[in-house]
């Protein structure tokens, strides 16, 4: 039989089977005649072969059928990729996310939405001045408040920036979401690559979707009175202004997984022309304002953890100083806001968060009795890896308090963990 007509003999059964999608037909060019099996999730079991023909797994999630979007309505709880404004100006919520210390959730969109396009040279804004949504151009009324301006990034018009973001306190948290209009709940935070595949929402021009051009961009943004340079840009294609246009500045710049469904903050939409949409790195964002998705599973190319204890000999009851380090292994930038659940085996589980320079720190007392312990570490935030590391400390008799030396860089929690995009 022929992938065609095994496809034909079975697709009303495997419909009915919980976890299946749909099944296709794979492209022969790229491989041998083959049958695309389309599931919900990747625990779906799916043979290998059916009817003499090779079977390929895809997980894509749940198909929902897409609705027709206006960001420019009023929306509560309100969500990132909506109308917001402070004043006369207007543009996009990017997001609602978190403090990377305190968890308290802020909305994110750029300065020159949220702060007036305050600089170093000429500050206008203002903390506390009221966010809308939706903005007032766009018929928002006084009683559609939804925070105030918190903290921002000035904008410097002489020398180089990196951002254009603000935050704004949320008035309800019981009032915002996490996810994006049409889009859903983000998983996390990755680097950009080029040509990797972007969508977005945004307050004019809704769901677009497009490619990364350049990655480390230079270039030069015309606010008006001023031309602001900005470096390590990303440069995302935009034919006749097809992915973005005004009004969308503010909008989170996503990419899908490449492992499994959802999708990843990627850059943070700031300006744009009629042929290119310039976005800041969603990484350096998160570092300038110290914040992360909410939830947020980091995930990266290249990832370096390091966990220690200050030394490897103590006596009981002694506090045991821990020590780590999350970053690139590329770029050596600290990763924020990674979830890490630190085990002692005598004692409960310690859950901890990498800060905004990627550090790690907790005290744990000793045990009380002489002997040898395992301190187990998990680090469950990256994408659907999971990396788990441990370390061994000896607890010696306090009449021994001589072999209670630091021993540097011996027994060291460390992993290196490789995600690669293709």
């Amino acid at each position: 039989m022929s992938a065609l007509e095994v496809k034909e003999a079975i697709k009303g059964q495997l419909l009915q089977t919980p976890g299946f999608v749909g099944i296709g037909i794979g492209d022969p060019p790229v491989e041998p005649d083959h049958l695309l099996a389309y599931v919900e999730t990747p625990d779906i079991q799916v043979p290998d072969q059916i009817g003499g023909i090779k079977v390929i797994k895809k997980v894509v999630g749940k198909v929902i059928a897409h609705a027709v979007i206006n960001p420019r309505l009023r929306y509560r709880p309100y969500l990132g990729g909506v109308s917001v404004g402070v004043g006369v100006d207007t543009g996009t919520l990017g997001l609602v996310v978190t403090d990377v210390n305190t968890k308290v959730p802020y909305i994110l969109s750029n300065n020159h939405v949220l702060a007036g396009t305050d600089t170093v040279q000429h500050p206008v804004a203002l903390a506390g001045s009221i966010a809308y949504q939706p903005s007032m151009i766009d018929g928002g009324l006084p009683t559609d408040l939804v925070g105030s301006l918190l903290r921002w990034i000035k904008i410097d018009e002489v020398n180089p920036n990196t951002v254009d973001c603000a935050l704004a306190q949320i008035n309800d948290a019981t009032q915002a979401s996490p996810d994006v209009l049409g889009l859903g709940a983000l998983k996390g935070i990755v680097t950009p690559a080029a040509q990797m595949p972007v969508v977005k929402c945004g307050r004019t021009t809704g769901i677009t979707n497009s490619k990364i051009l350049d990655i480390s961009a230079t270039i030069g943004i015309n606010y008006g009175s001023f031309t602001g340079t900005f470096d390590d840009q990303i440069i995302i294609d935009n034919p006749s202004g097809s992915f973005d246009q005004p009004g969308d500045s503010g909008s989170v710049i996503c990419t899908p997984d490449p492992v499994a469904p959802g999708l990843l903050a990627t850059g943070l939409l700031f300006a744009g022309s009629n042929s290119i949409t310039v976005a800041n790195k969603f990484i350096n964002v998160a570092k300038a304002l110290g914040i992360t998705v909410a939830g947020a599973n980091i995930t990266a190319t290249s990832t370096i953890i390091t966990l220690l204890p200050d030394k490897q000999y103590y006596i009981p009851g002694e506090i045991i100083h821990l020590t780590g380090y999350i970053a690139r292994a590329d770029t050596l930038q600290p990763v924020a806001g990674l979830p890490i659940d630190v085990v002692p085996d005598w004692a409960f589980l310690i859950s901890l968060v990498s800060d905004i320079n990627g550090q790690i720190r907790a005290d744990i007392p000793a045990p009380q009795m002489p002997g040898s312990y395992t301190i187990s570490a998990l680090f469950s935030g990256l994408g659907t890896y999971s990396l788990s590391l441990g370390n061994t400390i000896i607890i010696v008799p306090s009449a021994f308090p001589g072999l209670a030396v630091t021993i540097a860089g011996l027994g060291a929690l460390a992993g290196v963990l490789i995600k690669k995009y293709y």
